[in-house]
């Protein structure tokens, strides 16, 4: 789901670009995300009915809920305690992202799949340090490193 918004935000990466171009992006990365949040709350109306499955999916809406919306917008709220409850109810790291980073990074010979799964929570995971509002257990704020000292 977060792809769908990067790849609209990464346009507005390039320092050439004109202030109306990258109001433009925003403004469409503001749109998609909203449709995003309004699907998941859709979907699942009431916060107790989050899963561990969810995180996955809600970690990238949380973060770029605060970076687009306006400070304490009530869809950044509803969707950063969401992504709180989704990974309060994960037995661990491991179930929270679907994959094992301790098993790849023992793994000299893991695929380039694996790498880029574990660079692209690396980025999630330093990306939710700026907000503290998203709670990530310790093992997430150890994840980036753990990789960085590795490769």
């Amino acid at each position: 789901w977060g792809d769908s918004i990067e790849a609209l935000m990464q346009g507005t990466y390039a320092s050439v670009n004109d202030r109306a171009f990258d109001a433009k992006v925003r403004d469409a990365s503001r749109k998609n995300l909203t449709i995003l949040i309004n699907h998941h709350l859709k979907r699942k109306p009431k916060a107790k009915f989050v899963t561990c499955d969810d995180f996955e999916r809600l970690l990238p809406l949380a973060i770029f809920a605060h970076r687009l919306y306006p400070r304490k917008d009530p869809r950044t709220v509803e969707v950063t305690q969401r992504t709180n409850a989704s990974m309060s109810k994960c037995d661990s790291l491991e179930d929270a992202i679907g994959h094992d980073h301790h098993k790849i990074l023992a793994d000299k010979h893991a695929s380039p799949a694996a790498l880029l799964e574990l660079y692209i929570w690396a980025l999630w995971f330093v990306e939710a340090e700026l907000f503290p509002a998203i709670e990530l257990p310790d093992e997430a704020h150890a994840y980036a490193p753990a990789l960085w000292n590795t490769y």
